[in-house]
């Protein structure tokens, strides 16, 4: 392949994939699993080990989390903070036997 198709091809590679970024950020569903992915690559943790072995593979899983972060912020910059805010809302929606006034229903469990 010459120099100007493999431009070619990669120019319009490019350009579907800024539509599935932006396809995938204006769903719901889209940004839930990209936060997913994003609490599976440990992105906000500190690495766990100064062991080098663990490092060396949380660093490279941190990578990963932070070129999505990059992805998200080039294709909606709003984006993330609407991700936040929807990881947030799952959160409180998930706490089980919430009451009104923040007390739990069954006091058993403490």
């Amino acid at each position: 392949m010459t120099a100007a198709g493999q431009s070619q091809k990669v120019r319009a590679q490019l350009k579907h994939d800024k539509e599935y970024w932006r396809t995938t950020l204006a769903t719901y569903a889209g940004r839930a699993v990209i936060w997913r992915i994003l609490e599976l690559c440990g992105e906000h943790q500190d690495c766990p080990s100064v062991e080098p072995g663990v490092m060396a593979g949380f660093l490279a899983k941190r990578h990963v989390g932070l070129r999505v972060v990059s992805e998200v912020y080039t294709h909606d910059p709003k984006a993330y903070r609407l991700m936040e805010d929807e990881e947030l809302e799952r959160q409180a929606n998930a706490q089980p036997n919430k009451v009104e006034g923040g007390d739990n229903a069954d006091s058993s469990e403490h």
